[in-house]
């Protein structure tokens, strides 16, 4: 059960992230955890490390994604 954390562990490694913040994203299915039969939440460790693992998006991706927001478009047709 060591690759398991409970809600404190989990939270304590991601910056300012609440108790109550996480099993909240829990139960709204923001995030995986584990519910024992006894109703203790559970974290993979994986889960939480994945969420802290930053992801890499190029610039070309990032303006196809807003290409159709107004804003973006007026802002970035010299």
């Amino acid at each position: 059960m060591s690759d398991l954390l409970s809600a404190a562990e989990a939270a304590s490694l991601l910056p300012d992230t609440s108790v109550q913040s996480l099993q909240r994203w829990a139960r709204n299915g923001n995030i995986p955890s584990v519910v024992l039969p006894s109703g203790r939440r559970f974290f993979r460790r994986e889960d939480i490390e994945k969420i802290l693992t930053p992801v890499v998006t190029s610039a070309s991706s990032a303006d196809e994604a807003f290409e159709d927001v107004p804003l973006f478009r007026e802002r970035n047709s010299w």
